[in-house]
């Protein structure tokens, strides 16, 4: 079975135009891999990687080993959090003769409690439903019902939903927030408040219980008052170190430009991180290794990023950025991979439309078979945010979310739910890309501050950008290109 697999996932290399390079890039994708099992040990190994936290610290360590193992070195370039965090499970028992005990979860970086607390109905979590409970909201906790989640355009819904929603539960003084999962059958995940983008605590207690409980809970609010103990040990340790693994194959005669391809190696902890986003971080050592066995030579330095940080608000991209500022003229391409395995339809090309016939070049080798439904948009949420406001040429996976979504944050994104087949093709894709674009005869150019802003304007990306607060950064110059 095994070798059927390395066949098939092998065609679209033994389709191509005769060429030293692919054909040596052909005979090393097709040897046995190391990258399915360096992805079971991420995932069912070391586990859910929250950053900062001793798993992440042990994922650094495989980044590390891996890229040594393909033949490069590598090393852990090192990034502060505010506060280190550690998820303890809730213990909620809703009182009175009908009480129950629903499941729970905490929300990223949300701060402990204990205590005894009123439970308040914030019917669908509008500003009008929430703040008709006035002066009785303080102190309590508001139940906010969801609408199930189905499409991406829902779950990015539920971001800027649940930034308004904290903003208004804290100006009513409220103690937290109680929020019905969007997944059905107990189906729990975590997100982050997205005003704590900086590894800051959250300023009020944010907990998800599961659907189905929530329906009861809902119910229960309107027959009569609520009360609950709530206990959420969570603990913050204070401020941690993180880091970013790099790694990189150096060019020939353009090796002062850069080509970077990069996946975030953090994860929420409730599940392994296999989908969000272990099996792209595999990936990206994976290519290191094939271009290594190879015995490949590309014009332009091609780096591999690791990052740290992505749940937290980019963190770890950002302190590259910063770290690296010195040298952002010379990188011509940022490729992030972090949507799954689905099947890549096209790229994201951060507001430059100029990328399509660069793109579709370094991509030919694929043939027919090549993802070109490119999008002219641009997006706050993966690892290209601040290279993109710093004017580099970024590009993003647009991927089929079939198997992502309901996976996303939640316990089920588990290794299990790793296609190998998926892996392979997805690899050898992303590998012909980078090696194309790393020997294309030119690549575009960084962008200058007016020009960011212009494509901050013709993409429609304020308005993202300050829902997950980061338009002040851009404004005072603190985040982005000077």
């Amino acid at each position: 079975m095994r070798k059927r697999l390395l066949a098939l996932v092998a065609l679209p290399l033994l389709a191509q135009a005769p060429d030293n390079d692919l054909a040596r890039l052909r005979a090393a994708f097709a040897q046995p891999s190391p990258e399915l099992a360096q992805l079971r040990q991420l995932c069912d190994g070391i586990g859910g990687r929250v950053t900062g936290s001793p798993a992440f610290t042990r994922a650094l360590k495989w980044g590390v080993d891996g890229f040594k193992a393909a033949g490069l070195q590598a090393k852990v370039e090192p990034f502060p959090l505010v506060n280190g965090w550690t998820a303890a499970p809730p213990r909620i028992r809703i009182e009175g003769p009908m009480g129950f005990s629903p499941l729970a979860t905490s929300w990223g970086w949300s701060p402990p409690c204990a205590g005894t607390f009123r439970i308040l109905d914030g019917g669908d979590g509008s500003d009008a439903a929430m703040k008709t409970l006035g002066t009785s909201a303080k102190g309590a906790f508001i139940y906010l019902a969801s609408e199930p989640m189905t499409t991406p355009e829902a779950l990015f819904g539920e971001y800027t939903t649940t930034a308004r929603q904290s903003a208004v539960a804290k100006a009513l003084g409220a103690k937290g927030l109680i929020v019905q999962s969007t997944r059905v059958r107990k189906l729990l995940y975590r997100h982050l408040d997205p005003r704590c983008d900086d590894g800051r605590v959250a300023d009020l207690v944010e907990i998800q219980i599961a659907r189905e409980d929530g329906a009861r809970l809902g119910r229960l609010l309107k027959d009569r008052p609520v009360q609950a103990e709530i206990r959420m040990p969570n603990r913050v340790s204070g401020p941690v170190q993180a880091g970013n693994v790099i790694a990189e194959i150096p060019g020939t005669d353009l090796k002062d430009e850069v080509v970077l391809i990069g996946a975030h190696l953090d994860s929420w902890e409730l599940g392994t991180g296999a989908l969000d986003n272990g099996c792209n971080a595999a990936m990206v050592v994976e290519i290191a290794r094939l271009f290594k066995a190879a015995n490949l030579h590309p014009r332009r330095t091609i780096r591999f990023a690791l990052f740290g940080g992505e749940e937290e608000g980019m963190l770890g991209s950002k302190a590259y950025v910063k770290a690296h500022r010195a040298e952002l003229d010379r990188i011509r391409a940022v490729v992030i991979y972090d949507e799954g395995l689905g099947k890549v339809s096209g790229f994201s090309l951060g507001g430059r439309p100029e990328w399509r016939p660069i793109l579709d070049a370094a991509l030919a080798p694929e043939g027919d078979g090549a993802p070109k439904a490119h999008t002219d948009d641009a997006f706050v949420g993966t690892d290209n945010y601040d290279f993109l406001v710093e004017g580099v040429p970024t590009l993003i996976a647009n991927q089929d979310w079939t198997n992502y979504l309901p996976n996303y944050h939640a316990e089920s994104d588990t290794f299990d739910k790793v296609d190998a087949g998926a892996l392979r093709r997805q690899t050898h894709e992303a590998a012909i890309l980078m090696w194309g674009l790393a020997n294309a005869p030119a690549l575009l150019s960084r962008q200058t501050r007016a020009q960011v802003e212009a494509l901050i304007q013709a993409t429609g990306l304020a308005p993202q950008m300050k829902t997950f607060g980061m338009w002040d950064g851009w404004a005072d110059s603190s985040r982005g290109r000077k």
